[in-house]
């Protein structure tokens, strides 16, 4: 991830891919908002993790996002506005965690581990 130093604060770019209202992947968690909540966010109050200007909107999606350089799909909590900008590159504070999209690792994987 790219990193951005910027007054004393580390910042990162993620590029919102859009992924969610097409992805071929369900998740089992009911949500990708749920998803990000069960595997890093938790249960804390949600809003758009979009800084450079702060946003202040409550993250009603769970939007699939890749870092600079990583093929990998992450999860990121976002307002709907910020979800809706395809491509975007966006800047993120870094106390944010972003969840991989990947549910063979995540909710398929704790799923199976379930029925062993």
């Amino acid at each position: 991830m790219e990193k951005i130093k910027s007054s004393n604060q580390t910042i990162h770019k993620i590029k919102n891919i859009n992924a969610h209202p097409a992805s071929k992947v369900n998740c089992k968690c009911g949500s990708w908002l749920k998803h990000w909540q069960n595997y890093g966010g938790g249960n804390r109050p949600v809003f758009c993790i979009v800084c450079n200007p702060d946003c202040l909107e409550k993250a009603t999606v769970g939007a699939h996002v890749q870092k600079p350089n990583d093929d990998k799909w992450y999860i990121a909590p976002l307002c709907v506005l910020h979800a809706a900008d395809s491509e975007a590159v966006l800047t993120i504070a870094p106390t944010w965690p972003l969840v991989e999209a990947d549910t063979e690792t995540t909710c398929e994987a704790k799923k199976q581990r379930t029925y062993l």
